[in-house]
């Protein structure tokens, strides 16, 4: 609104027909000089923004394209097992996950032992991807050289991106995930690949070249067709080297390659690929030489014609421009907070107007760029707070199995498990904040904190009794003073007596856990219904009800939290109970494993990998093992 409400009334251009009537050659020669050095620089500051704004927007592309693919091969991994041979409802889901790709077109998975001798897994291709593509799936070859390459840099990272360009094959990227977490296993690494056109990841490069490299220089996409093929080693290259070495993401730099001169940008990814760009100065700089040899020529027979008018009028003209360019020197130092002092009432006025403006909205920028990253980084060192709250994944003693999996919806949750033992006694907890976010973390980290002086208390005296209804009383007490009814829990807490297989239980409000009895080959269904106001709701809340129900040799438990059912698909529908019901039912007889993980498999397929999860999932499944 600023920049509309300035007008000109006495334009440059009045000026300078007034000047040149009078000093006509002593003008022209002072503008040749200051044109000529403000069109070179502030062309080739341009050509840096343009090649910055060409390495972003690449990035922006190859991101987009590969992440989802990188997310997907570690879904694909997680399908099955890998230590364990794949049934028919697993290997139906491996099919559709490939199907339901719009990139990838070839999904493949080994095991990769340290000596690259792989045994295969699964291949499923997408079809439609595969025509696209024109790719013959069965001339694709790995020799035990690239899988034992390929395992090492997985070992330093999970996720993996080559550059798969071989004669007779389209250009391709292969993107591999694998499995750290089964690096030891005998057989062999777990890695899924997939294969993506690299045609495709370069969309809207205008000016220049762009190349996308691995962070250790290998080149895995470029607009120059060869060049992935004809050098696909990139290590040596200046602005390679440059990228590598600097500690920023992004940046700017002129070289020099067998006596040509580049202006050249970079861009680090968060995937880990390396964005450059680059342009060789004399096509860029060309129009600005050209008027600059011009305007140089021009002012040399002006001053020449006229050296003793040009003192009288040149600082009227001067001035406001050595302002601006010492304005503009200021704002590349970083001084946004510049007042150029320019008051003229013509084009030079309005433009130092308008800078000045526009340096104060980038100082406005930068300031919001560094506060939002200061709350990124402290959301991240929250979450990852949160993380070490969460038992593992798998437990399991003489006496029980326990398999649990947790699931945020940003990058904080407000849900909660656990469990501890003490002698023949096993506590079970879930709980459930109202939202999620930082606010609803801090109160699950705070009723953690009251189960872990719960436990040290039943360790050190013998005689500590477990009451499920006492500890809720003590919980709702702790999470009434940290949250003062702003943020309530709905809370379960079971104890199972390991030697009389009785469970005591107490639920403030929590969605009733599941307990599905062994009857032979069945198993029937009972909830654990609550009895009680949720948690932090009052301050005293006195003794929670407590209930018991007989928990036998194979009888399986499952806790979960109310974004399993919640959770809506992009049509907005809820998952519901009914469906829940159907996938557990499914996979009972698999164990508590087979549970977490078809729940986890269903459930994400109908959220869709399009949309995050509406709330946070928390599964928790426990079976009583037989006495050996």
């Amino acid at each position: 609104m600023e920049q509309q409400n300035f007008r000109v009334k006495f334009s440059l251009g009045t000026k300078l027909v007034l000047s040149l009537s009078l000093l006509f050659f002593a003008i022209v020669g002072f503008l040749s000089y200051s044109a000529v050095k403000l069109v070179v620089e502030d062309k080739q500051a341009y050509t840096f923004q343009l090649q910055s704004l060409e390495a972003y927007i690449a990035g922006q592309d190859f991101t987009e394209k590969v992440r989802p693919v990188r997310d997907n091969l570690r879904l694909y991994l997680t399908t099955f097992d890998p230590r364990l041979p794949i049934n028919a409802v697993q290997a139906e889901n491996l099919k559709n996950l490939a199907r339901g790709q719009e990139e990838a077109a070839v999904f493949l998975s080994y095991l990769i032992p340290p000596s690259g001798d792989v045994s295969p897994l699964t291949k499923d291709v997408n079809p439609k991807a595969i025509a696209d593509l024109g790719l013959d799936p069965e001339k694709l070859g790995f020799d035990s050289t690239f899988f034992k390459g390929l395992r090492e840099r997985l070992l330093l990272s999970n996720a993996v991106f080559e550059n798969y360009s071989r004669p007779g094959l389209p250009p391709l990227l292969l993107v591999a995930f694998g499995d750290v977490g089964l690096k030891d296993f005998d057989k062999g690494l777990p890695v899924a690949l997939a294969l993506i056109d690299s045609r495709t990841l370069i969309r809207n490069a205008r000016f220049g070249q762009t190349t996308i490299t691995s962070a250790d220089g290998r080149v895995l996409a470029s607009t120059d067709p060869e060049r992935a093929s004809r050098n696909p080693d990139a290590s040596s290259d200046p602005i390679f080297q440059s990228a590598a070495a600097a500690k920023l993401s992004t940046g700017t730099k002129e070289f020099e390659i067998d006596g040509t001169s580049y202006l050249s940008a970079y861009r680090k990814l968060p995937i880990g690929p390396i964005v450059m760009t680059q342009i060789e100065k004399r096509k860029a700089m060309a129009a600005a030489f050209t008027l600059g040899e011009r305007l140089t020529l021009l002012g040399l027979i002006s001053i020449v014609a006229a050296i003793l008018f040009a003192i009288v009028f040149s600082n009227s003209i001067t001035k406001p421009l050595k302002r601006l360019t010492f304005a503009t020197a200021q704002v590349a130092r970083g001084e946004f907070n510049v007042d150029s002092k320019i008051t003229t009432k013509d084009e030079v006025g309005a433009l130092a107007h308008s800078f000045g403006i526009m340096s104060k909205k980038i100082q406005g920028l930068i300031v919001e760029q560094v506060q939002k990253a200061h709350m990124q980084e402290e959301l991240k060192v929250a979450a990852a707070v949160q993380e070490s709250l969460i038992p593992p994944p798998e437990y399991r003693d003489d006496d029980v199995e326990i398999i649990g999996s947790y699931q945020s919806a940003s990058e904080c949750g407000g849900d909660w498990w656990g469990f501890f033992r003490i002698k023949n006694k096993l506590c079970l907890m879930i709980a459930d904040a109202t939202g999620h976010g930082v606010p609803s973390a801090l109160i699950t980290a705070s009723a953690r904190s009251c189960f872990s002086v719960i436990a040290k208390m039943a360790q050190e005296n013998p005689t500590y009794v477990l009451s499920p209804g006492e500890m809720m009383s003590y919980t709702n007490r702790v999470v009434f003073d940290a949250a003062t009814t702003k943020i309530m829990m709905t809370f379960f807490i079971g104890v199972l007596d390991l030697e009389t297989n009785v469970i005591t239980y107490a639920n403030a409000g929590h969605n009733p856990p599941w307990l599905f009895r062994k009857s032979g080959d069945k198993f029937q269904l009972k909830s654990l219904m609550p009895k009680g106001n949720r948690v932090g709701e009052v301050e005293e809340s006195g003794v929670y009800p407590e209930m018991n129900a007989p928990m036998d040799v194979g009888d399986i438990l499952l806790l979960y939290t109310d974004g399993l059912m919640e959770n809506k698909n992009l049509g907005g529908e809820q998952y519901g109970k009914k469906r829940v019901k159907e996938v557990v039912e499914s996979s009972l007889a698999g164990g508590p494993r087979a549970v977490i993980d078809a729940l986890k498999i269903a459930y994400m397929n109908y959220n869709g990998t399009e949309k995050t999860l509406d709330d946070d999932v928390t599964l928790a499944s426990i079976r009583i093992l037989e006495k050996k």
